[in-house]
């Protein structure tokens, strides 16, 4: 029977929970006219992202991998730190 005057081990997870880095509205406008590309849909597509993703990105509840928002800050013509705002440390 377990002694109920201890306390018990909780495993906490080390990652992070949000809220993540979102895709600012100028990166937004950036891409549209850098793209051409008027849809939102066809541009969350374009910048490897899909539908549901893309939504998540735009309001910083994705957690993106840093290869892929690289990937996009370059596709876009902008640096990172313009791409994205937001995030823990804002």
């Amino acid at each position: 029977m377990p002694d109920t005057q201890t306390v018990q081990e909780v495993i906490v997870a080390d990652t992070a929970t949000g809220p993540y880095p979102r895709l600012s509205t100028a990166a937004v406008e950036r891409a549209k006219t850098r793209l051409n590309i008027s849809d939102i849909d066809a541009l969350g597509q374009e910048l490897g992202f899909s539908r549901q993703s893309f939504w998540r990105v735009r309001r910083g509840q994705f957690d993106i991998r840093l290869s892929h928002a690289l990937k996009v800050a370059d596709r876009i013509g902008l640096p990172l730190h313009r791409v994205f705002e937001g995030g823990p440390c804002a």
